[in-house]
């Protein structure tokens, strides 16, 4: 089972990255077929043709959805298929079709779940990654089956809801009035979330404390739950002196309708049919184990949705019944003797394995997780329990409900306690993918080192590979570390770049924005900082006072230490009083000065504030030199403070965001750039960049990005002056990359037959 799962993520990682044609595919698909039938003989070469199947099926699921295009009309027919509680203008769309298109969807007009609805408005593509450790809003939305948002202008009912969604609405709004009725609202809105797998129901401060204690699991339909769920069926069905066999049926029948009624959450469903193929193979008196069941119902879901693989969800759900399966018990037998040590033991097992994946996706792990673990689990066990008694039994509900109140609020009571220790968290920055298979690899070859004597030779070239890598690796990010970097993050409509020379960090302008309710300094400037492990500025260069340039120096004031600080003229505002309250240095510069950022980089100021009265128009023009590569930063100044610059230079940051009254032709004409970058936010009401600038830089060939299109730009120029000039949008793959993980899943897949092989043996041997 493990070649199956492994031929299915390698092909959704090959079909991410190359693209294939589709009957390319079909044909390569029919030719494993006809071999699989005609050809294989031996189980081994029909285990092989099935995974080349699955592999080149997984190819194809990919790129299907890769080429997911908006709809070419603003107008279309689609059902309602989800509703945000916490945002009533929020929904999911679903289209008609073999390949249904599942839009997010925001429309003031209220909708239900199951109406059928003609929508017109405007389409766009979600965001993607905008900058190095950012969050990834079109990959998430991809894990839940959605390729595009559209903005509703106009919504007509169309149909009202019938069949599976009109049971769907009668069973959600069952559970909603059972908890409001018997529980106060607090302990209502949470056992809703939990019950019907829908987080909006609870508030972002609720999921934060849980989140920062390690038991968001808790928040979760997954295999607690589900376990719970089929306990609760059997002990019912039991009392009825109903047949072992037809116990699990009905129960796995009932759960099956209810998780269907939710959605299918992953851990839910993942939970569902490792019950449904162990129970199959206890019917078919078939070889099974919990590890092979756990990796066939990874094979579904990733049939289902291949995108599923980056769900934080699936991997925090495999990942924890992985560690619980393969170390549990190990560790229990060395530590474990009484229900705490047995708790402790699990925590163990299952944070062996998510470690690293919390670390990727949140760049914390909170060492508090142990101890929630043990006190709220069965605490919350214990009030799962009593909920699905209400939902059932809810005649006598008001028999139930007390005590349900009670042990929800002595949890509520310890949630905070445990939020209250200082207990502190590992913070790292924004690891790779590399880092994650090398954590793995070593855990497994570390824990199971007296099984792998039959593979002792394999392991041997894989830790020479390892050691030559790591070697390797070690100069280079030496030799990285030391390249000097211009990086243009997306800040939305604001300007913000980092400068990394001689290993070392600056920065012109932070960010910023004129709304009160959003904070792209804390969002992407601060994030970037702290996802690259960035403790200091060591000069911040502000333009000019503009929110959209200096207000993100709020965000970042306490969180780094700033050196000093350069302005070309004074301001009374809040920005530069909390530099000075923190006593940092602020150095007032004037036109000609030169600052140096080490040996090889220096900045020249080239504009004179006193000469205009137009705040953009006395944005810092600064010429930036490493070893002869020169920047031009240009802050908001208008294309007459441009025309009367006589400099060249390889690289422009356009000034103003790309508007139409920066850059003009003559200035181009006379300057050529090379690069040129452009700050400006996704679907800003300014339409900036503007039509007249692209023309003039397309003109005269300038390679220009804008972050709104392409995320977060990178200049880099090596020790030897090689320069790279990309996106974080850029469609590149790293082939070093995809050798050294294939190299380790070699290693880990041969681990896990093994382990495999050993389980069934186990399992027969108790059989019999």
């Amino acid at each position: 089972m493990i070649s199956i799962l492994l031929s299915i993520l390698i092909g959704i990682l090959f079909g991410l990255y190359i693209d294939v044609n589709i009957a390319v595919i079909v044909v390569l698909v029919s030719l494993c077929v006809m071999g699989f039938f005609l050809l294989s003989k031996k189980r081994s070469d029909r285990l092989l043709f099935l995974c080349l199947i699955l592999f080149f099926i997984s190819i194809g699921n990919v790129s299907i959805r890769e080429n997911i295009s908006i709809p070419e009309t603003n107008v279309i027919e689609a059902t309602v298929v989800k509703k945000y509680v916490n945002n009533k203008e929020k929904y999911i769309l679903k289209e008609d079709g073999i390949l249904p298109k599942k839009h997010l969807c925001y429309s003031k007009k209220v909708l239900t779940i199951g109406d059928r609805v003609e929508v017109s408005g405007k389409f766009r593509e979600p965001d993607f990654k905008m900058n190095f450790g950012g969050f990834d809003n079109r990959t998430y939305l991809k894990t839940l089956g959605v390729h595009s948002i559209l903005y509703a202008d106009k919504v007509n009912k169309l149909e009202s809801p019938k069949g599976y969604y009109k049971l769907q609405n009668s069973f959600f709004k069952y559970v909603e009035k059972s908890f409001d009725h018997y529980l106060n609202e607090e302990n209502s809105s949470l056992m809703t979330s939990i019950v019907l797998a829908d987080s909006t129901y609870i508030e972002d401060s609720v999921k934060e404390s849980f989140k920062d204690i390690g038991v968001s699991h808790i928040l979760a339909l997954s295999g607690l739950h589900i376990s719970i769920i089929l306990f609760f069926c059997e002990f019912l069905l039991k009392l009825l002196k109903i047949s072992k066999l037809k116990r699990k049926v009905s129960s796995l029948s009932i759960v099956f309708i209810y998780i269907m009624l939710i959605g299918f959450p992953i851990g839910a469903l993942r939970a569902y049919l490792m019950s449904l193929f162990l129970m199959l193979s206890y019917m078919l008196k078939v070889k099974n184990s919990p590890l092979n069941s756990l990796f066939l119902s990874a094979v579904v879901i990733l049939l289902l949705n291949p995108y599923s693989i980056f769900s934080v969800s699936f991997l925090m759900s495999y990942g924890c019944v992985f560690g619980l399966i393969v170390f549990y018990s190990k560790i229990k037998n060395y530590i474990g003797g009484n229900p705490i040590l047995d708790s402790i033991s699990a925590s163990i097992a299952t944070s062996i394995i998510i470690f690293p994946i919390c670390i990727y996706f949140f760049k914390v792990y909170p060492l508090k997780t142990f101890i929630s673990n043990i006190i709220l689990v069965p605490i919350y066990s214990g009030a799962i329990i009593l909920s699905y008694g209400i939902l059932i039994l809810n005649f006598i509900g008001f028999l139930i409900a007390p005590a349900l109140n009670l042990i929800l609020n002595i949890a509520g009571f310890f949630v905070s306690a445990i939020n209250s220790i200082s207990l502190f968290s590992i913070n790292t920055v924004q690891v790779t993918l590399s880092t994650v298979f090398t954590y793995y690899l070593i855990i497994f070859i570390v824990y199971f080192r007296d099984k792998l004597e039959v593979y002792r030779k394999i392991y041997k070239v894989v830790f020479v590979y390892y050691f030559i890598a790591m070697l390797i690796s070690g100069h280079s990010l030496y030799l990285y570390s030391q390249d000097f970097r211009a990086d243009f993050l997306y800040v939305d409509q604001g300007d913000c770049s980092i400068i990394s020379s001689s290993g070392k960090t600056y920065m012109v302008d932070t960010g910023g924005s004129f709304r009160k309710n959003f904070r792209p300094g804390e969002f992407y400037t601060l994030n970037y900082l702290k996802s690259t492990g960035v403790k200091k500025i060591e000069k911040l260069f502000i333009s000019h006072f503009d929110e959209d340039h200096i207000d993100g120096v709020l965000d970042i004031i306490d969180e780094v230490d700033i050196g000093s600080v350069y302005i070309n003229y004074v301001e009374d505002n809040i920005y530069l009083r909390e530099l000075l309250n923190r006593n940092i240095p602020i150095y007032k510069v004037k036109k000609n000065d030169i600052i140096y950022l080490d040996d090889k980089t220096n900045i020249k100021v080239l504009s004179n504030p006193k000469d205009y009265m137009d705040s953009n128009d006395k944005s810092m023009v600064m010429l930036l030199n490493h070893r002869g590569f020169d920047i031009l930063y240009t802050g908001d100044v208008s294309s007459k403070i441009e025309d009367n610059l006589n400099v060249n230079f390889d690289l422009l940051k356009v000034s103003h965001h790309g508007s139409k009254n920066s850059t003009s032709d003559d200035f181009i004409s006379k300057s050529r750039p090379k690069y040129a970058t452009i700050s400006a936010g996704v679907n800003n009401i300014y339409s900036h960049p503007s039509v007249e600038v692209m023309d003039i830089l397309n003109k005269y060939n300038v390679d220009t990005k804008v972050t709104s299109e392409d995320g977060q730009i990178e200049l880099r120029i090596d020790y030897k002056d090689d320069i790279t000039f990309r996106a974080i949008g850029d469609r590149y793959f790293d082939f070093s990359v995809l050798f050294t993980i294939l190299v380790y899943t070699v290693a880990i897949y041969l681990f896990l037959r093994k382990m495999v092989k050993e389980c069934n043996i186990e399992i027969y041997i108790k059989r019999k």
